[in-house]
């Protein structure tokens, strides 16, 4: 099994945007600026300030063909609102889109991951929000309902929100939690205005069936408000994974006169990974049509072995085959 990818600021898979002002239409990153594949899950993540509220009612109306599976404020007057969607790309992602926040008393902050080796059905899962004021957030040990044990992606998410105008604002800060990596942080204009807001990501790959995240020992304690919680993602499926990682070897090495094939391999390679057992069976039959530019009997063997598959064996035979005809042909 291996890990869903870290996404990062430098290959352009994190994305933020800040709004400056109260208005209940928070506008997300341009998703043309946004690395992606076909497959890859994307999350929408934003932070909001506001002074009432009550988990699954603070987000609505998600465009961009986003999905919430997270919406949650728990004291109103002193915790931020926070809110988190998916969608699983095509790839052609473009312009912004937003969600609309009930009564917002504040500034907005949102963030956008790509993330590369996500399971392709299993939505991603959001543990419980804590929330702190003189203290940091610590949201404690989390345990998705969905999958068990498995190489998962955590994401440790924070939020900062101003409460007075007086003194410097430093927010969520600098520092990182023990484990984890790639921390990427962005909030709106410290103008000693209250409401300002900053978001904060940070990940871990570790395959258990639970984490328990710290609390970010660098967050502004004075006359701020702080709020964390932690989003696990899946892997992909290990029949996926290993039979895209056969197809990709096979295609680079299949000895055909006509690279057709072997391009077609290559790419189903990729394909597989994000797809069901019946869509890669479809795609190896179309993969079989193409062949036959040049061999019937390849053809005909990646339609077979488009069979074997979906009935789910092991894709060390699936290699055995296609490596066996790929030299013959």
């Amino acid at each position: 099994m291996t890990f869903p990818t870290i996404p990062t600021v430098a290959a352009t898979r994190v994305l933020f945007t800040n709004q400056a002002d109260a208005s209940g239409t928070r506008t997300f990153p341009d998703l043309s600026s946004l690395t992606k594949n076909s497959g890859d899950l994307l999350i929408a993540l934003i932070f909001g300030y506001q002074d009432a509220g009550s988990s699954g009612a603070i987000f609505s109306s998600w465009g961009g063909g986003f999905t919430e599976f997270s919406d949650q404020m728990t004291t109103s007057g002193s915790t931020m609102c926070v809110g988190a969607a998916y969608k699983w790309s095509t790839g052609s992602e473009t312009g912004t889109f937003t969600v609309t926040q009930a009564s917002p008393t504040g500034h907005a902050s949102m963030c956008l991951l790509s993330i590369a080796g996500a399971h392709a059905s299993t939505v991603p899962e959001a543990g419980t929000i804590a929330d702190g004021t003189s203290a940091a957030a610590d949201p404690g040990s989390f345990n998705p309902a969905g999958w068990n044990g498995e190489d998962a992606l955590w994401i440790a998410v924070d939020g900062n929100g101003m409460v007075s105008a007086t003194g410097p604002w430093t927010a969520c800060g600098a520092g990182t939690l023990t484990n984890y990596t790639d921390l990427a942080n962005s909030n709106t204009t410290d103008n000693s205005t209250v409401g300002q807001t900053e978001i904060a990501v940070s990940f871990r790959q570790l395959n258990a069936s639970a984490e328990d995240r710290e609390a970010v020992s660098t967050h502004d304690l004075s006359n701020t408000r702080n709020s964390a919680l932690i989003i696990a993602v899946r892997p992909a499926a290990i029949l996926t994974q290993a039979v895209a990682g056969a197809l990709s070897f096979v295609g680079t090495s299949v000895k055909q006169s006509n690279k057709t094939v072997a391009a077609t391999l290559s790419f189903i390679g990729g394909f597989v990974a994000r797809q069901s057992a019946k869509a890669f069976t479809a795609a190896l039959s179309f993969a079989g049509v193409t062949a036959g530019l040049t061999s019937r009997a390849f053809a005909g063997v990646l339609s077979f072995v488009g069979a074997i598959v979906s009935g789910r064996l092991y894709s060390k035979l699936l290699a055995a085959v296609l490596a066996f005809w790929g030299g013959r042909e």
